[in-house]
């Protein structure tokens, strides 16, 4: 799983010949592509399958601050808002258990793009910002089952350790009780012997008083 981010793609710059947006915008895609070309060569070289290279989304990025020179930070030429989609993408393609922490430290962040949005790309971003919230909310339910079945889980593991201290405590009395009882058969056969040992002296006295 791998995203890769182009940083700074708003200082790729069309050349100057370029007379109209949508000719800086054919442009500008034609070097993302050549990028990400690149970027697949790189990955081929390095041992991973072609296909799965092709599949690693390559995202251009900007600024996200405002500035004089730029009153628009997210707006590359071809594109109103690279902010919302870069991090749409990135939550496709992380682990859950990664995509909460994401999403909670960038909720305040990605947000519905307005001012020079058209109607079609604000309801795409909308979109894509209520499915965020619905797999944050998703993600947070799953978690919520996790710890649930983690303290049943718990709490069986506590039971089991109360009743093989109590299987515990019933073996050390039942082994208290036999070592009592061999105790106290040990102690009658040896009053038995002494009383024997007195019975025998008597006969024998008797003997010889004869």
């Amino acid at each position: 799983t791998a995203v890769f981010a182009l940083t700074f793609a708003n200082r790729v710059l069309p050349p100057s010949e370029m007379d109209t947006d949508e000719q800086a915008a054919e442009w500008f895609k034609k070097r993302i592509k050549e990028f990400q070309e690149v970027i697949v060569r790189a990955l081929v070289e390095s041992g991973v399958p072609q296909d799965k290279a092709r599949e690693v989304p390559v995202i251009p990025t900007g600024y996200h601050k405002r500035t004089r020179q730029m009153l628009n930070p997210r707006e590359l030429y071809d594109r109103l808002d690279w902010f919302n989609p870069f991090w749409q993408t990135c939550a496709d393609h992380m682990e859950e258990n990664a995509l909460i922490p994401l999403l909670a430290s960038q909720k305040h962040r990605v947000k519905v793009v307005k001012g020079k949005t058209s109607s079609e790309q604000a309801e795409e971003y909308a979109q894509q910002h209520q499915e965020l919230e619905k797999k944050e909310k998703e993600l947070e339910e799953k978690a919520r089952l996790v710890e649930l079945e983690m303290e049943k889980m718990h709490q069986q593991i506590a039971e089991e350790k109360k009743l093989e201290e109590k299987h515990r405590m019933e073996e050390q009395k039942k082994m208290a009780e036999e070592r009592k009882k061999q105790e106290e058969e040990i102690e009658r056969a040896r009053k038995k012997r002494e009383e024997e040992d007195k019975q025998r002296k008597r006969r024998e006295s008797e003997i010889k008083e004869q």
